[in-house]
């Protein structure tokens, strides 16, 4: 294990989604974030999933205007995915995970 893999996987992620409800690509979206998290990520990570349609005021708090979005917060710089994400080499190539394979 080279210097790069062990200081990516010191690395924390903080993300948030903000999904609509029990649309279907919201609840793609968060499966697959869910997912990948999970898998990749083990326990150096935290996500938070507003649903827009109990509350839109963390949205609003946010500048959300499309849902689903996951906003990357950590590590920086900050990252926005807007819409859903249908494969998820483009979640794990953001994160920095390119390299894996889902």
């Amino acid at each position: 294990m080279g210097q790069e893999d062990s200081s990516r996987n010191a690395l924390s992620y903080k993300l948030k989604l903000f999904i609509a409800g029990s649309q279907p690509n919201s609840q793609l979206m968060r499966r697959t974030v869910e997912g990948l998290c999970e898998r990749y990520l083990a326990s150096r990570y935290s996500l938070k999933v507003f649903d827009v349609l109990e509350d839109f005021r963390p949205a609003l708090e946010h500048n959300v205007l499309v849902a689903p979005t996951l906003i990357i917060e950590e590590p920086p710089p900050p990252i926005r995915m807007v819409g859903c994400v249908r494969d998820p080499r483009r979640i794990l190539a953001i994160l920095g995970l390119g390299e894996v394979h889902p």
